[in-house]
């Protein structure tokens, strides 16, 4: 992993390396840091990633719900909605400290890791998400090692996650 400034170096976080800045690419909105997987076949940098996932931190205002892990599954249901899917599952849902969540959300066509880091003093909500696209995941059933690898990737970009500069959010 490798350290990566976001929003002009007001927040900060890791990477996998490989990872390119979708606004290098395609225009991404202010509130969003978009990356997408830029490796080639046969790099291995040894996390379990494949070739095409894609990275999102987006910044949005915070829910109001009666605890976290509702505030969660609320943006996820968002996101799937936006996706066009009306039957999401989440699985291994799970709070990963204090303010941070993660889980695993998927539908027949789309398998997203999810994690929501909650800063009320800011009303804001940070989620973010890695695609996972190819895999299929089925409730009960042991997750693909694809899927996995991802949700470990996750949950070290939301560990390592801090705010620098607060003005950011202003």
């Amino acid at each position: 992993m490798k350290p990566v400034s976001l929003y002009g170096g007001a927040l900060r976080t890791v990477l996998p390396p490989g990872f390119i800045d979708a606004s290098l690419l395609r225009p991404v909105p202010d509130t969003q840091e978009v990356y997408v997987n830029g490796r080639q076949e046969g790099e291995d940098y040894g996390d379990g990633l494949g070739l095409n996932e894609s990275i999102t931190v987006d910044l949005l205002e915070r829910i109001e719900a009666s605890n976290d892990e509702d505030a969660l599954k609320e943006h996820v249901t968002e996101i799937f909605d936006l996706n066009g899917s009306t039957n999401c599952q989440m699985d291994q849902l799970h709070r990963i400290n204090s303010s941070v969540y993660a889980c695993i959300a998927h539908d027949v066509n789309l398998v997203l890791c999810v994690g929501l880091i909650r800063l009320p003093q800011y009303g804001t909500d940070v989620v973010i998400t890695i695609n996972v696209p190819g895999q299929a995941v089925r409730t009960g059933e042991e997750l693909p090692k694809e899927v996995q690898a991802t949700n470990k990737v996750l949950t070290t970009i939301l560990n390592q996650f801090e705010v620098v500069d607060g003005s950011l959010f202003v």
